[in-house]
């Protein structure tokens, strides 16, 4: 059983924290969409207990309005709530340090686990992009206004 007592660290990303992600991935079809992804700009590694739980990032679109992107780890998995929490905390801190109004991220349609925690983090979903993916799969948009 989870405890929540353990603490989630938050620190700057590196490649070899996103190596890591792609190796060993909570989901494989979602992950292979972050094959070319580099870490460039703002991006952070969520930990516990020295695991990585996950790697994410966010694009600015322009001031105030940016997209993040997450992709997490098989350690997810075991570590539920403290993934809930990592999302939170990454998306309050991106807000905080970027001085975002807007954050936004897409999930595919079907992709259940990553719809829940997205609301779970106070997201809230705006529409449906379709055939929004290289291999025209829908995505809903989903957003959180500071």
């Amino acid at each position: 059983m989870e405890s929540c007592s353990e603490l989630i660290e938050l620190r700057d990303a590196t490649e070899e924290d996103l190596a890591y992600v792609r190796l060993f991935p909570i989901n494989p079809e979602v992950t292979k969409h972050f094959e070319d992804v580099k870490i460039t700009g703002w991006a952070k590694t969520g930990l516990i207990n020295n695991q990585i739980l996950g790697v994410g990032g966010v694009v600015v679109f322009w001031p105030g309005v940016g997209e993040g992107w997450y992709a997490l780890s098989e350690h997810a998995n075991t570590y539920k709530i403290a993934v809930a929490m990592f999302l939170t905390r990454f998306i309050d801190i991106a807000a905080e340090e970027l001085k975002l109004h807007r954050f936004q991220t897409t999930i595919r349609t079907d992709f259940e686990k990553a719809i829940k925690l997205i609301e779970v983090a106070g997201l809230v979903r705006e529409g449906t992009k379709l055939q929004y993916t290289e291999d025209k799969k829908d995505a809903y948009i989903y957003a959180k206004i500071f």
